[in-house]
């Protein structure tokens, strides 16, 4: 059993010990990084990474001085991890052809359309800068261009669709178009009873091209505000369209 007059003295050693310790372990774990800095990187597995993409920095080492008080207490030396830069190629790609993106659309459809242009420029796009013609058979507002203008990369055109080509033709009977749509309708038909649609679907199908905006492409791709694009697309579709002769492609989900 210790002696009562030397507790106190054994209690200040311990804490002295102790403190010793805490004020260590920084020290030890610093020597242990700086032996093997990538030992402790999951990401590098020991192997040296050569993606001329890739930069690697190795930052100078940092010297801190822990003080007790007033005096210097030790000095370290720690080393920092590295970091890993990744360069993204965005420089625009050196064949093109001539093509548009061609949206029908409103001004009540801005914010469904802004969502899907930023996934568009970010999933395609923005390498690429093929210009945008969007039509509507009512005026475009100037919010709408402005919103729009400022987030893609691509030049911007907005085009107003001739009544003609968005009413029926002289040689429909409406009366009987109006009963079709409410059967259509009555049958859970999708978009069966709805009139606008049917104008769009005309003037998809025959008119679009016909507007003198789309006279100086060659290739159009046809955006729907509202659509998702969930990921990237490394290459050029109306290239490989051109180079390939092909016609008419298309890709569709419907819930």
């Amino acid at each position: 059993m210790l002696n009562v007059k030397w507790r106190p003295i054994a209690i200040i050693a311990a804490l002295l010990v102790l403190g010793h310790f805490l004020l260590l372990s920084p020290y030890l774990d610093s020597r242990r990084l700086s032996a093997d800095p990538a030992a402790d990187d999951p990401l590098n597995h020991g192997s040296p990474v050569n993606d001329p993409l890739i930069d690697i920095k190795h930052p100078p080492p940092v010297t801190v001085t822990v003080t007790r008080g007033e005096a210097a207490a030790y000095t370290e030396t720690q080393v920092v991890k590295e970091t890993v830069v990744i360069h993204e190629d965005l420089s625009e790609p050196q064949e093109k052809t001539s093509a548009a993106f061609v949206i029908l659309t409103r001004n009540k459809d801005l914010k469904d359309l802004r969502e899907t242009l930023i996934q568009l420029e970010d999933r395609f796009n923005r390498r690429y800068h093929y210009p945008y013609v969007f039509l509507n058979n009512e005026p475009f507002s100037d919010e709408f261009k402005a919103k729009i203008s400022n987030i893609v990369s691509g030049e911007c055109e907005f085009g107003l669709i001739p009544t003609e080509h968005w009413s029926y033709p002289d040689y429909i009977n409406q009366t009987r178009a109006a009963e079709a749509r409410k059967d259509m309708a009555d049958r859970k038909i999708i978009y069966g009873g709805n009139e606008s649609y049917r104008h769009m679907c005309r003037y998809e199908s025959g008119f679009f091209f016909r507007h003198p905006l789309m006279d100086k492409y060659k290739w159009y791709w046809r955006v729907e505000p509202g659509v998702k694009f969930a990921c990237d697309i490394d290459y050029d579709p109306f290239l490989f369209m051109e180079k390939n002769d092909k016609k008419y492609g298309f890709t569709i989900s419907i819930k």
